[in-house]
């Protein structure tokens, strides 16, 4: 069997490189040989694995989902969908499999703990440039935490990936990559009998945070209100803009995709940590403006869950103020899936005083825990 043509050339090179006595140039060039070998072979496994999806689904493997800022637009480039579930921690324990039931959608999530609304903004430009007219509805949590940091991308870490290039040799070979190729590769081997592992593969679950990671109750919640320090940040005078040019942005510029857009629960503590800090009322005008500036679009539903006192008034429900146990997330999908939690401009007031009549009830017991 004759040796193809175009590998001639290389051979001729590797055996001279080989060849005795090695002189100072074959040192060298027997270097360079094994440097560009090696980095080719790493290059080669970094792209049969591609553990941020950047070129490709997993092959023969597993996919994991675990580090959602460096994955996130991998997963809108690459898998098939109609929906995305976009926002932060509030909006991460959602189940796809549950959403796509009650919604009758194809999901993909593209959720992560504190995110920035500069980052979310992307997330949408992602999504709609890969999917186009096939992205029928968008369904986002609304952070005010997320809209009060402008300027801040949570992915700058991973900037590189969130262009399209072909050649990205940050990627191709770098340590950040070749942790997640090894941590790929080990999820796959130990899935069998590793339950983080098959959380961290499960589609459903992607991105969420691990089996056992956090405990919900009252005494978890009380106790972070008792060591609780400081003051909450007063809101940026530029967040309404925020919220126009990083979220209202898309909905005006894409007229045929159905946005839900909901507020998450907070926990009724939550309200009387603002009350006692003296910014109730900003919040509360923040609220309305979010409500005013949903109700300007046709394609716009706004679902108002801080204002379900069975959820923010049940203490049980939280692990700290403001974050919800994963229940909490299936009742919101209910919600959003029966229209139950509508709110418009002309309802919003009535949620209001719900919220101020709830810290009349709660603050008592706010105040106590606050002198422990």
């Amino acid at each position: 069997m004759k040796t193809p043509l175009w590998i001639n050339p290389v051979w001729v090179k590797v055996k001279s490189a080989l060849s005795f006595p090695l002189t100072p140039e074959k040192y060298i060039q027997l270097f360079f040989l094994i440097f560009v070998s090696v980095l080719a072979l790493a290059a080669a496994i970094l792209l049969f694995v591609d553990p941020y999806i950047y070129y490709h689904r997993s092959i023969g493997l597993r996919q994991v989902y675990t580090r959602s800022t460096a994955m996130i637009p991998g997963v809108l480039r690459h898998f098939e969908y109609d929906t995305v579930l976009f926002g932060s921690s509030m909006v991460q324990n959602f189940d796809i499999s549950e959403m796509d039931k009650l919604l009758g959608t194809r999901s993909v999530k593209a959720t992560t703990a504190g995110l920035t609304a500069d980052t979310l903004s992307v997330y949408f430009d992602i999504a709609f440039a890969s999917r186009g007219d096939n992205l029928k509805r968008c369904i986002a949590g609304v952070d005010y935490y997320a809209f009060d940091r402008n300027g801040k991308k949570l992915h700058a870490q991973y900037d590189y990936l969130y262009g399209n290039k072909l050649f990205t040799p940050q990627y191709l070979w770098s340590k950040d990559s070749f942790d997640a190729v090894a941590e790929a590769l080990w999820n796959n081997i130990s899935y069998p009998f590793d339950k983080v592992a098959q959380h961290e593969m499960d589609f459903n679950l992607m991105f969420s945070n691990k089996p056992g990671r956090h405990k919900y109750g009252r005494k978890y919640i009380e106790r972070d209100i008792r060591n609780r320090t400081g003051q909450m940040i007063p809101l940026s005078s530029k967040v309404r803009d925020n919220f126009r040019n990083l979220l209202f942005k898309h909905v005006k510029n894409h007229p045929d995709t159905q946005f839900d857009i909901f507020l998450p629960p907070y926990s009724i503590y939550f309200w009387c940590v603002l009350d006692e800090s003296g910014q109730l009322e900003d919040y509360l005008a923040l609220r309305r403006f979010i409500v005013e500036e949903a109700a300007l679009y046709k394609n716009a539903r706004l679902h108002d869950f801080q204002t379900d006192l069975s959820i923010i008034c049940d203490l049980d429900n939280y692990k700290d103020f403001s974050h919800y146990s994963p229940k909490i997330n299936s009742s919101i999908l209910k919600g959003i899936s029966s229209n139950s939690h509508i709110v418009t401009p002309q309802t919003a007031s009535r949620g209001e005083n719900l919220i101020r009549q709830s810290i009349s009830t709660f603050r008592p017991s706010y105040n106590a825990l606050r002198r422990k």
